[in-house]
């Protein structure tokens, strides 16, 4: 699995990959096992809760398990994955308060590192500009509430 892959530079020190889309992969084991191969500490994979979220919430054990299998032998580990839950901002027209519960049940899983990929991307205007914001304002809110953080996507909306 790993042979066919390029020899990726040594860093000299662990490191993180702090916005990963394991579920847009084709092989999110392959991976997991290169990360660990390149001294990847702790994967943060990206879950959008308006696509298909389960794809990542329910595959995400497996990938490490069936990841570890390939590196057993080689004595690594699979990095540390924890998950960034919510909704991306071209997606907040698709929000709606039952996500907002979802997202609420999903802060008490211990898998959830932080909330995102929130915030304001006025590029292409895939959602109204005020229904990303008062999303975005939600998303703060609750992240204040549970005392998570937050990964901020901000693309050409900076005067705001």
């Amino acid at each position: 699995m790993v042979e066919s892959l390029p020899v990726l530079p040594d860093l000299g020190a662990p490191s993180v990959d702090a916005h990963a889309h394991l579920a847009m992969l084709d092989d999110p084991v392959a991976a997991l096992v290169r990360a660990a191969h390149a001294r990847i500490a702790l994967v943060a994979t990206v879950v959008d809760l308006t696509e298909a979220p389960e794809s990542t919430l329910g595959g995400l054990e497996g990938w490490v398990c069936d990841a570890q299998r390939h590196l057993d032998a080689g004595g690594l580990s699979v990095p540390d994955v924890r998950l960034i839950v919510g909704w991306h901002p071209h997606n907040a027209k698709e929000g709606d308060d039952a996500l907002l519960v979802r997202l609420r049940e999903l802060a008490d899983d211990p898998r959830v590192g932080a909330f995102g990929e929130l915030g304001l991307d006025f590029h292409y205007d895939h959602s109204p500009r005020d229904t990303q914001r008062a999303w975005f304002r939600a998303h703060l809110a609750l992240a204040h509430e549970v005392g998570l953080p937050v990964e901020i996507h901000l693309r050409e909306a900076h005067e705001e």
